[in-house]
């Protein structure tokens, strides 16, 4: 499996833009009631995901006839905890896969 890692910052709101195997993808991440972390992803311009709820090891994006290859899942490196934004990129990484 190709595994890549995409960079965050250890901020409440954010977007990110990067290039995988040939998909461009926008990735907006939100954090609500201080807590929880929430998703919105587009590929090529087209919306795929919006306002998921992220969660530990956990696919964001699960059914195979979305216009994107590949897996976005976030990994507690120290656990089994759902991501906080004031430990994204460090403890908290988003992986795409393949």
């Amino acid at each position: 499996m190709d595994l890549y890692h995409i960079p965050l910052k250890a901020v409440a709101n954010q977007r990110v833009r990067c290039q995988i195997e040939g998909q461009e993808l926008e990735i907006t991440l939100h954090t609500r009631l201080e807590e929880q972390l929430y998703i919105s992803i587009k590929c090529n311009g087209v919306a795929v995901v919006h306002n998921r709820i992220c969660q530990d090891l956990t696919p964001l994006i699960d059914v195979g006839y979305l216009p994107m290859k590949g897996v976005l899942f976030f990994k507690d490196m120290q656990g089994r905890q759902a991501p906080h934004c004031k430990e994204l990129g460090k403890r908290y990484r988003l992986f795409w896969g393949a």
